[in-house]
């Protein structure tokens, strides 16, 4: 199983078969989002009781492949219920992401604009981004190389390398109107992706997503000079990745 490549596998085969050939404690990052359960045309709505069954299932192979001081980027959605409540998956998970190691570093609300419009409650326009790392040492972090260097201007005091990005990131979500739009419902922005990576994974490290989608870790992977490896199971959205990537959509920021 080779590294810079997506393989149109289910995650769990794939991460086995990686473990099989790299042994565990090889992946500098993981960053991924996987299917939210809430019925999308990509996904099998599952009782969420097996839903969090699957997730255990992935989220300790994901374990057993990262390196110690090394970090789980995890974007999950809401569990909706029968009465609309929205119920963060992050609730539902913490308890197996405790028990199987993961220690919980720090939350990032993902803020960004527009959204479908609530009638009888407030309209979502934030995500969460929960900063997990394996091990008893604090991990691998790199604040200076994800600081916001156009704020120095604005205010002389600021460090002189930017200002710390705070844990509210405010970038908009990739529309139908952008450039890098794919066929996938909830692709992220690849400047999300890269400053994650920019900031939590060493340059050279390689980058393990087991749930790709539209490739866009990949890419981010590509822009930052780190090295990737990812699964995906829906073969349109593989092949598109293929493609963006054989594009060369690669632009070292």
């Amino acid at each position: 199983m080779q590294i810079n490549k997506i393989y149109n596998r289910d995650c769990l085969e794939g991460m086995e078969q990686f473990l099989n050939q790299h042994g565990e404690n090889s992946i500098d990052l993981v960053v991924t989002s996987p299917p939210y359960n809430i019925g999308k045309e990509y996904e099998i709505k599952k009782p969420l009781e097996d839903y969090l069954e699957f997730s255990a299932e992935y989220l300790n192979l994901v374990y057993k492949i990262l390196k110690n001081k090394s970090s789980l980027m995890l974007q999950v959605g809401s569990y909706v219920d029968k009465k609309t409540n929205n119920i963060p998956l992050s609730y539902y998970l913490y308890p197996c992401l405790k028990k199987i190691g993961f220690n919980l570093r720090q939350e990032i609300v993902w803020s960004f604009k527009g959204g479908m419009q609530a009638r009888k409650k407030l309209t979502g326009q934030n995500e969460k981004i929960l900063w997990l790392y394996k091990g008893q040492e604090l991990p691998y972090f790199d604040l200076d190389s994800i600081r916001i260097k156009e704020w120095r201007v604005r205010d002389k005091r600021n460090n002189p390398n930017g200002k710390n990005p705070t844990d509210v990131w405010e970038i908009n979500r990739v529309t139908g109107n952008s450039k890098e739009k794919m066929s996938h419902p909830c692709q992220f922005p690849s400047l999300m992706i890269e400053r994650l990576i920019r900031g939590w994974c060493v340059e050279g490290g390689t980058v393990l997503d087991p749930f790709m989608g539209s490739g866009t870790t990949a890419i981010a992977a590509l822009n930052t000079n780190r090295n990737y490896v990812g699964f995906e199971l829906n073969r349109t959205y593989y092949e598109e990745s293929l493609q963006r990537i054989a594009r060369q959509e690669v632009v070292v920021r």
